[in-house]
């Protein structure tokens, strides 16, 4: 009697163990980058650009689904970095996804991408209470050290922006603060004039720092003047803004 309640036991483990597996297996198949993908134009549907309306009154017009998995879509923000949009976020889609697939990659994705691994692609969560996301980073040093910062903003609020402000530190390779050359400021303030509206993204490239021993940026606050004249300003811990940084 020991001896059968000793076998049952371990044909429970082993059963247990199994299961485990089992999940594991199902979880990969839906886990990012999507494996053995069904690739989206084989079907003959070409990726457009989506307008996507979001919980919290927040709009995506116009985006780039790079591909979709049972829980969430990934559009891109830049190459190699990917926002990742849970569907439970997600009130509605338009054009509406095809029917009948719960994981597919676009193709002019798996061209453009040599490998889908997640140590070559940056996976950015959207957070609920997230209406701005800003991606900045160093685009260019010139031989004189003087730096170009590029910065692009997508407005995800109903808010009609007339400007944005931002201000800029930047950082050398081992990460401290540096002042420019010419004019020893280490803070760099620079405004996009819109209208940039509600759902779209907005973009440019700002000179006037120089160092040559610049590797990085970091955005320090962003101050948006809204349509109304009102301003607002968001600081690097706020729950509302998202930063993208090199």
């Amino acid at each position: 009697m020991i001896e059968l309640n000793q076998f049952i036991i371990k044909v429970l483990a082993m059963k247990s163990v199994l299961i485990m597996v089992f999940a594991l297996l199902v979880l990969s198949m839906f886990a990012f980058p999507v494996d053995n993908p069904v690739i989206g134009e084989e079907w003959g549907y070409q990726n457009p650009d989506y307008d996507i309306v979001l919980t919290n009154g927040r709009l995506a017009n116009k985006v780039s689904i790079v591909c979709v998995d049972s829980l969430a879509m990934y559009i891109e923000i830049d190459t190699e970095i990917l926002l990742k949009i849970p569907k439970s976020q997600v009130v509605s889609i338009d054009p509406t996804l095809p029917e009948g697939y719960q994981s597919f990659v676009y193709r002019n994705y798996v061209e453009g991408y040599s490998k889908w691994k997640p140590d070559k692609i940056r996976v950015i969560d959207l957070k609920p209470s997230c209406k701005y996301i800003v991606r900045a980073l160093i685009s260019e040093i010139d031989s004189c050290g003087g730096v170009s910062v590029s910065i692009d903003l997508y407005n995800f609020s109903k808010n009609r922006l007339k400007y944005a402000l931002y201000t800029v530190k930047y950082y050398n390779a081992v990460d401290d603060l540096i002042a420019s050359d010419i004019g020893n400021y280490s803070s760099q303030r620079c405004k996009a004039t819109g209208f940039i509206e509600p759902g779209t993204h907005d973009g440019g490239v700002w000179d006037g720092f120089y160092n040559s021993t610049a590797r990085s940026v970091k955005i320090s606050s962003l101050t948006l003047t809204y349509s109304s004249g009102n301003q607002e300003t968001f600081q690097r811990s706020g729950t509302s803004l998202l930063l993208i940084e090199n």
